[in-house]
C-alpha cells in the first residue's frame, strides 16, 4: 500500500474502528448468495404490508443445501424437466389454434 495514501473524511460507521451494529429490519445476520444467481438473503420477500411491524421477522430468500435459491430451482425445473412442445399441443397446434385474424405472422 503506498504510504503517502490516507484516507479522509471516512463516516465514523464506516471506519476500520466501528462496532459492527445488529442487523436492521429483522433482516438475517449472515449475508448470503444465490450460488447461480447472486441474489442475498438480505432481499425480504412479498409480505402484507399493514400486518408487519419493524420489529416482526421477515421472512427472506431461501436457499437449499447447496445454496442456490428457489427461484433458481424452479427455472431449472421448467427449462429441463417441462417438455412444453407436448404440453402446448406441439408448435403448430399453438399456431392453428389462435384464430386468423388474431395472428401475427
Amino acid at each position: 500500500m503506498n504510504e503517502n495514501f490516507t484516507v479522509k473524511n471516512i463516516p465514523a460507521a464506516f471506519s476500520p474502528d466501528a462496532n459492527n451494529s445488529p442487523p436492521r429490519y429483522n433482516l438475517p445476520e449472515n449475508v448470503e448468495y444465490c450460488r447461480t444467481c447472486v441474489i442475498s438473503n438480505q432481499r425480504p420477500s412479498s409480505s402484507v404490508e399493514f400486518k408487519t411491524r419493524s420489529d416482526s421477522p421477515k421472512t427472506t430468500i431461501h436457499f437449499d443445501d447447496e445454496g442456490v435459491c428457489d427461484a433458481c430451482r424452479f427455472a431449472e425445473h421448467k427449462h429441463n424437466e417441462i417438455d412444453w412442445d407436448s404440453a402446448r399441443g406441439g408448435t403448430e397446434g399453438a399456431v392453428r389454434s389462435i384464430p386468423p385474424d388474431r395472428r401475427r405472422l
